[in-house]
């Protein structure tokens, strides 16, 4: 307990943590909350975003390397039933590549963006330490709709951030830039609070 109250341990986080708050808080449009627990092969997530959205998410490792995910989502009052799955293809020296495939069901909506579909995304992780238990951060995820038997670019959300992890427990403020077809970018700042029981 006593080295994370070591003076220099300190200083190079909230360096750390100043600075990506400094670079991310600049033109943020939107804040985004995620709470997760997990308890040896089973995973549970709340997320809370401004924008009138928020989504419940439970899943479990199926195999080693395959994890399957049911989330319930809530935008505007529409609803959004979603099975997923993650399979862990490599990870090496902080690196991890993670194809995902997910089926999207929605309620009955009058417009065409209710239609049911599958998506493909790729989650593109890279971690490094910084300091003592905080690392440095980026997660790309780029993702394709599949309609029609094609495959057509959706959107992405690529993130920054840092992890201050401590004994069964980590907080991750990030940074998101999310690129969307046809729209403009969106800013977001948010953070990661996980539990591990």
């Amino acid at each position: 307990m006593e080295k994370y109250l070591n003076k220099k341990y300190l200083l190079g986080a909230a360096i750390a943590l100043a600075a990506l708050l400094f670079f991310s808080c600049n033109d943020v449009e939107a804040q985004e909350f995620n709470y997760g627990v997990d308890k040896d092969d089973l995973k549970t997530e709340l997320r809370v975003a401004e924008d009138n959205y928020w989504h419940a998410q439970f899943g479990m490792d199926v195999l080693p390397r395959l994890q399957v995910d049911y989330r319930y989502a809530e935008l505007d009052g529409f609803v959004e039933n979603r099975v997923q799955f993650t399979y862990d293809l490599l990870s090496f020296a902080g690196v991890s590549l993670m194809p995902r495939m997910e089926y999207r069901m929605f309620d009955d909506r009058d417009d065409d963006d209710g239609s049911d579909m599958w998506r493909v995304r790729m989650v593109a992780h890279y971690d490094r330490p910084v300091l003592d238990n905080v690392n440095l951060w980026v997660m790309l995820q780029p993702r394709w709709e599949l309609a029609d038997a094609t495959l057509e670019a959706d959107d992405w959300r690529n993130q920054v951030g840092l992890s201050f992890d401590r004994d069964g427990y980590s907080i991750a403020p990030f940074f998101e830039l999310r690129p969307v077809k046809g729209a403009d970018s969106v800013r977001l700042f948010g953070t990661y609070f996980k539990v591990a029981l």
